[in-house]
């Protein structure tokens, strides 16, 4: 158990480490903060922005879902059209 722990904060800190030159966002800072500096309080604060990050993602999924709702309903409305 210990073996696989430690071969995880491994894998974690290369991951971190070889991407943090080029990509950031709250994930891959969410793993830094976590399994590289052990900094919990930091770790903590970068799951809130993850969650932040997930309801936006969410809300602009549903509005692209509504508005495909919407154009299916006027094309059959139009048309005759209808999708399933």
């Amino acid at each position: 158990m210990l073996q696989n722990a430690l071969s995880l904060t491994i894998c974690a800190f290369v991951y971190s480490y070889q991407e943090s030159y080029t990509y950031r966002d709250p994930i891959t800072e969410f793993l830094e903060c976590l399994y590289v500096n052990f900094d919990f309080d930091g770790a903590q604060q970068k799951l809130r922005e993850c969650e932040t990050v997930k309801m936006g993602v969410l809300g602009q999924l549903a509005d692209t879902r509504h508005k495909s709702q919407l154009a299916d309903e006027s094309l059959q409305s139009d048309h005759g059209c209808k999708f399933s």
